[in-house]
């Protein structure tokens, strides 16, 4: 049925099996991630700049999210946010949830997408991913 099937990730290229799912603890500066967005529509990759972050240039944003250094577009919030395996496989890291320019120095910006953490979902909805 359905609800047994091991989760799926589309990453702009076909969809992968998701492999395992990272904790909190797991996220660290400079960590290489992708994500795909229905409006950037193709995969787009960075590292992570930030792990626990409550605001973005005055927007609200999930507690204890994670920023990475590209930039999503409007529509891309929802979208998966992964690292890829070596066997054609993705490790769930999380959701897009914002994009945006960040100030860094005077005239000086980064481009930066914010994600909800795959534990912080799962255990706000009560619920699992069962991974092949």
């Amino acid at each position: 049925p359905a609800e047994h099937q091991t989760a799926q990730v589309f990453t702009g290229s076909g969809s992968r099996p998701v492999r395992n799912a990272f904790a909190n603890s797991a996220f660290h500066r400079g960590m290489p991630l992708c994500f795909f967005g229905y409006r950037s529509a193709r995969q787009r990759c960075g590292r992570i700049d930030a792990r626990n972050v409550t605001t973005l240039t005055g927007r609200l944003v999930i507690t204890n999210s994670a920023c990475m250094l590209k930039r999503a577009r409007r529509g891309d919030s929802g979208g998966p946010v992964y690292q890829q395996t070596g066997d054609g496989g993705v490790v769930a890291a999380g959701m897009v949830s914002t994009g945006g320019r960040v100030k860094v120095r005077r005239h000086r910006f980064r481009q930066v997408t914010c994600f909800t953490k795959i534990a912080n979902a799962l255990t706000g909805w009560d619920t699992f991913i069962l991974v092949q």
